[in-house]
């Protein structure tokens, strides 16, 4: 079964009906059918945008609760299989002859904890469904090209295992001093000739580059020049490899440089002096300007955790130096976005479906910072009733989950050779 579809238990758990759980299963068979391409394959396009190959992504998309209605109001719940199998043998014929056009989407702005909004861009189902079979052929190759310290949007790969290697470079080589910073406006600030060109540094079809750059730039076509679509299926894709090329390289392949990670926009460097964090952050920032995006430069300089009291803030997590290991706990502000994604549940087709998939990433993303789960528990249950979510997982769910995930970070560490 691949990672990121729910296992049985999940959805067991959210007792959704009988319908829905058989729709999931057949969706999880079927997954394991879709077009996944190698550097082999002699027409990648045809594979891809293949009928048979889009319905079986329709059928993963509607089972797994897709995003909301699209420009259109139409969901995945409103069309049967025979409708949609119609509209996609339509689009296909189009991509075929060159003369697809991806459709307007509907803009959702979302308000951003520091201030702004974030805008998810919708499409049809039916660009989505070409978008997401684009995504899940080309992620197999994209991925062996990203480096060990690209955690983000990665299969196998995780907040965790960020962590994990982060415990084990600062433990080994004896690093305590962390400088974090994020990208701003990451996904809107990637120019879209630097993302063609870099699919194009891993991708040889022309034709399969040329349809992704279509998916790419949308409805607008060349006119757009900067910026990937938040809620693109392709975007988190794309952003990884153009990165990958502008500053992950380029900064490894620096031999001075300190230990660095990133994870979607945030990056992290170890370092043994506050000045060699300083200079690694200068680095990154130079890199980046040359293409476009910019650093934020708002986390405050590189934090020194050997002195006493001191801590650092990344993804979301409280870090302090322990006993020969990381101790960490949940940042106050990252309850906040729990709070903001438990709200955005309502603009999905299924809100409570949504709230509790919302809960449940978050949870296994952190639930290796709580020591105790009777807290936890209480206050995720209260913040789900506050924003309306009237079913909400009993305190006996919430407890397995964050146990669950506890158990989970003590198996990466172990992997990752650290003591558990």
């Amino acid at each position: 079964m691949r990672a990121d579809i729910p296992s049985d238990r999940f959805y067991r758990q959210r007792r959704f009906g009988p319908s829905q759980f058989y729709n999931l299963r057949q969706a999880q068979r079927r997954s394991g059918l879709i077009c996944r391409l190698s550097p082999t394959d002699p027409d990648p396009v045809a594979r891809i945008i293949d009928p048979e190959n889009l319905l079986k992504v329709f059928d993963l998309l509607a089972a797994t609760g897709g995003s909301g209605a699209g420009p259109d109001g139409i969901t995945y719940s409103d069309v049967n299989r025979t409708e949609i199998a119609s509209a996609l043998r339509e689009a296909s014929r189009l991509i075929r002859i060159g003369q697809y056009r991806p459709p307007p989407e509907r803009e959702i702005r979302l308000a951003k904890r520091s201030g702004g909004y974030r805008v998810l861009k919708l499409g049809t189902i039916v660009h989505r469904i070409i978008c997401k079979a684009a995504q899940l052929a080309i992620e197999g190759p994209l991925d062996a090209v990203l480096l060990p310290c690209v955690h983000g949007f990665r299969p196998k790969r995780s907040v965790l295992t960020l962590l994990a290697d982060l415990e084990r470079i600062a433990v080994t080589e004896d690093r305590w001093v962390i400088a974090t910073d994020d990208i701003a406006d990451a996904f809107p600030s990637i120019p879209i000739m630097l993302a063609v060109s870099s699919l194009a540094r891993v991708i040889s079809s022309q034709p399969l580059v040329g349809l992704l750059e279509l998916l790419i730039r949308g409805h607008d076509g060349q006119s757009h020049e900067t910026g990937l679509a938040q809620g693109c299926p392709l975007s988190p894709l794309a952003m990884n490899i153009s990165l990958n090329f502008v500053l992950d390289s380029p900064y490894v392949g620096h031999s001075t440089n300190p230990p660095y990670w990133r994870y979607a926009d945030n990056i992290c460097v170890l370092a043994k002096t506050v000045a060699e964090g300083q200079e690694a952050l200068l680095c990154a920032r130079r890199l980046l300007q040359r293409c476009g995006p910019q650093l934020k430069g708002t986390d405050g300089p590189p934090v020194d955790l050997r002195v006493p009291g001191s801590s650092a803030k990344l993804l979301g997590l409280q870090i302090q130096r322990g006993t020969g290991e990381l101790n960490l706990t949940v940042a106050l502000e990252t309850w906040d976005d729990l709070n903001t994604k438990l709200a955005e549940a309502y603009e999905y087709e299924n809100p409570t479906r949504k709230a509790w998939e919302a809960v449940h990433g978050w949870v296994d993303a952190r639930g290796l910072a709580f020591d105790g789960v009777e807290n936890a528990t209480k206050r995720i249950r209260r913040m789900l009733a506050d924003v309306g979510i009237q079913e909400c997982p009993s305190d006996v769910e919430l407890g397995d989950w964050l146990r669950t995930s506890r158990d989970r970070w003590n198996s990466v560490r172990q992997a990752a050779g650290l003591r558990t």
